[in-house]
C-alpha cells in the first residue's frame, strides 16, 4: 500500500523522531503546518522549517531501509487523536 510506504519513508532512520512525526503528520495525516506547530507548542515558521528540512533529508532515500516502527505507531496514534478530537 502506498500510504504505508509513505508512513515508513517519513519515519526513516535519517530523521529525528520529532522531525519524522512532524513530516508524517503533514504528508500522510493531512494536518496543516499550523496544526502541527500548535501541537508542538512551537511557532508555525519553526515547524515549517523543520518539515522542509525533513523533506530534504528523505528526498533521495530508497525504500529498502525500513522506518522506525515506534515512530509509525506514534504518528498513527496522533492522527487518530486529531481526528477524534478535531
Amino acid at each position: 500500500d502506498d500510504t504505508l510506504q509513505l508512513f515508513f519513508l517519513c519515519a526513516h532512520p535519517v530523521l529525528t523522531p520529532a522531525a519524522a512525526v512532524a513530516l508524517t503528520l503533514r504528508a500522510v495525516g493531512g494536518l496543516t503546518t499550523r496544526q502541527i506547530a500548535q501541537a508542538y507548542l512551537l511557532p508555525e515558521k519553526t515547524m515549517a522549517q523543520r518539515i522542509s528540512r525533513a523533506k530534504r533529508a528523505v528526498r533521495d532515500v530508497r525504500f529498502d531501509a525500513p522506518g522506525d516502527l515506534s515512530t509509525v505507531r506514534r504518528v498513527l496514534y496522533l492522527v487518530f487523536n486529531e481526528g477524534y478530537t478535531g
